[in-house]
């Protein structure tokens, strides 16, 4: 089954290393798998071509709950949450959400090598 496409998606929680944690106020985050869906909503959510913009689209898409709290999109919720973030959780954050949607070196490496050309 395609990561996403019903309730039973895994949700990916990270722990905040203690000192940021501290300055943040917040001790943990969780994301999920993106559905093509999301991720064409945060696409044009970003408009244009600004690569940050869109990859903070992404990541903030992918944002489940902070400490253990859901968040909403239907209330803004999830917006007003990544806003209050601090800055370096919102780099953990977009790291996460790049960990979990980005293959490995080495599968690009395999994928691309596997190709097969036929003629017309």
């Amino acid at each position: 089954m395609i990561p996403g496409t019903d309730n039973s998606r895994p949700v990916y929680t990270y722990s905040i290393p203690a000192k940021l944690a501290a300055e943040a106020e917040v001790s943990s985050v969780t994301l999920v798998h993106l559905t093509a869906a999301e991720e064409l909503q945060a696409a044009k959510r970003a408009g244009g071509t600004d690569a940050l913009r869109l990859g903070s689209e992404l990541a903030k898409a992918a944002l489940h709950s902070i400490n253990g709290k859901a968040l909403s999109v239907t209330n803004n919720e999830k917006e007003q949450a990544w806003h209050k973030l601090h800055p370096k959780l919102r780099s953990l954050v977009l790291q996460a959400y790049s960990k979990l949607h980005a293959p490995e070196s080495e599968d690009v490496e395999s994928f691309l090598a596997s190709e097969v050309v036929e003629a017309a």
